[in-house]
């Protein structure tokens, strides 16, 4: 095409002229979009300094998700010790007893939450839904009962409110 515009005057035959270079143009153009879109994508992986924010946002987002997981795990720790002290407060108070009062419970429920498929705070809200039970049937709440055997307690309850600790708690 560019030969032919060469041999094309301008003068003689200006419409063909006119058209021979608007060819050569929008043929320009479209080459250059279709090289400039790849020569961009590889210049943009060949730059080092874009590959390099490239690799630290990558490994910026890890270290976020790494701490995201380490601080949610703190914080649901420090929940279960909330939600532990939470309930022998209420155990305390439905007892009528202090902390101290209640000290040899809260052993028995640490350590039937670490032995049983009960968390501690799960057991103390059976302990808790028990005395109300057995309140309601003797009118009273035997301490010394549950301190002697708290594992016949926990069966007890889950054949009292089936397997389903959340009703207890």
């Amino acid at each position: 095409m560019r030969n032919e515009l060469n041999s094309t005057s301008k003068a003689i035959d200006p419409k063909r002229y006119k058209e021979l270079s608007r060819e050569i143009d929008e043929t320009q153009r479209a080459y250059m979009r279709a090289t400039g879109a790849s020569r961009g994508f590889l210049g943009t992986l060949m730059s080092f300094s874009k590959m390099k924010h490239v690799i630290q946002g990558f490994f910026m987002g890890i270290g976020n998700q790494l701490l995201s997981v380490v601080l949610n795990g703190f914080r649901e720790g420090v929940n279960v010790i909330i939600d532990f002290e939470k309930a022998n407060s209420k155990l305390a108070g439905v007892l009528g007893l202090t902390k101290a009062g209640i000290a040899g419970l809260t052993d028995e429920a640490r350590r039937l939450g670490a032995t049983t498929a009960y968390t501690a705070s799960e057991v103390t809200g059976l302990q808790v839904e028990l005395e109300f039970q057995i309140f309601q049937l003797l009118s009273g709440f035997f301490v010394a009962f549950l301190l002697v055997d708290q594992e016949f307690c926990c069966t007890f309850a889950v054949a009292l409110f089936g397997n389903e600790s959340e009703k207890a708690v």
